[in-house]
């Protein structure tokens, strides 16, 4: 199976694991067991979801992607080819976290919730939505990036939304 095949099953897996009725059902599929409500992040305990080096690679990088150009969307001057443009980067790191990154089950489960909203922006960002919501979607994925920072340990992390 081809990277970019094996990507689109993964893509559509985060997108149900985020959506309210059928998280159950395609979280029992990837991990043999079912939930009764949709994934939401919290801790492991008190501590922090462990992290490797590929989910903090792409994760940085995602982060610099945006953050580079957020005085450019805050002050609407970021064009729609532009914003798809970021789209399309932050997806390929988003492919380069799927494939990579080796999480423990559980923290694994909480990263496709991070992951999920930050595809959603993508999609917003990238015009998917039929809505005029890129800013929108930038500003869902910082969010998610930051609740990334709150809830795994990657020493260093600094949040986009203050």
């Amino acid at each position: 199976m081809s990277t970019k095949t094996a990507f689109i099953p993964a893509l559509i897996l985060i997108a149900v694991l985020s959506s309210g009725g059928s998280a159950a059902a395609a979280e029992q599929a990837q991990h043999q067991h079912g939930r009764a409500q949709p994934l939401q992040l919290r801790l492991d305990g008190t501590a922090q979801w462990p992290t490797d080096e590929a989910l903090r690679q792409g994760m940085s990088n995602i982060r610099r992607l945006l953050g580079d150009r957020l005085e450019d969307i805050h002050g609407g001057r970021l064009s729609d080819a532009h914003y798809q443009m970021l789209a399309k980067q932050i997806e390929g790191e988003l492919q380069n976290i799927i494939h990579n990154c080796r999480l423990p089950q559980e923290a694994d489960a909480m990263l496709h919730v991070v992951l999920a909203e930050i595809l959603q922006g993508t999609a917003l960002m990238a015009g998917q939505s039929g809505a005029p919501g890129r800013p929108e979607g930038a500003a869902r994925i910082a969010q998610a990036l930051d609740g990334y920072g709150q809830y795994f340990a990657h020493l260093g992390w600094q949040p986009l939304v203050h």
